[in-house]
């Protein structure tokens, strides 16, 4: 009988990040200047607060801003990315409940491996996150022109 009940919430589970997977992500072709058209209106509404990493031209990535939340400032409900890829005209964009973020780190990483980021080579972690507050946390433009801007709300 126990086997039922862990077989049943088993495929609850899985049905559950399966359409939390399927609403995460959404993937479209589109030009370089629509791409630019969609990170300009991301950063209209996320603001121009420095993010929290950047990479330097070695590679290594250090933190840019120091957190702190002003008084007033909203806990974080989710994760945001969004990515181009110029080679396939490819542009992601994820959410991530936060609350999903904190509970299922590697979960949240695979929920995102269509945008090519990489969590632990960031290190970007809930504590960390919630240390900084909702804002910029990586915004990056490679040689190719590929681009990647994560922010939290």
């Amino acid at each position: 009988m126990a086997w039922k009940v862990v077989a049943v919430a088993a495929v609850l589970g899985i049905g559950a990040f399966s359409v939390l997977v399927v609403r995460a992500v959404d993937v479209e072709t589109v030009g370089p200047a629509e791409a630019q058209a969609q990170f300009g209106m991301v950063q209209q509404a996320i603001g121009h607060r420095p993010p929290m990493l950047m990479v330097d031209t070695d590679g290594s990535i250090r933190p840019l801003a120091s957190g702190g939340r002003t008084a007033g400032t909203a806990p974080i409900s989710r994760m945001q990315v969004l990515t181009y890829q110029v080679a396939n005209a490819r542009l992601v964009r994820a959410t991530v409940p936060f609350w999903f973020f904190q509970l299922k780190r590697p979960a949240a990483q695979f929920l995102l491996r269509d945008t090519g980021v990489d969590l632990d080579r960031l290190g970007l972690t809930s504590a960390n996150l919630a240390a900084f507050g909702p804002g910029v946390i990586f915004d990056q433009t490679m040689t190719s022109g590929d681009r990647v801007l994560i922010w939290t709300e």
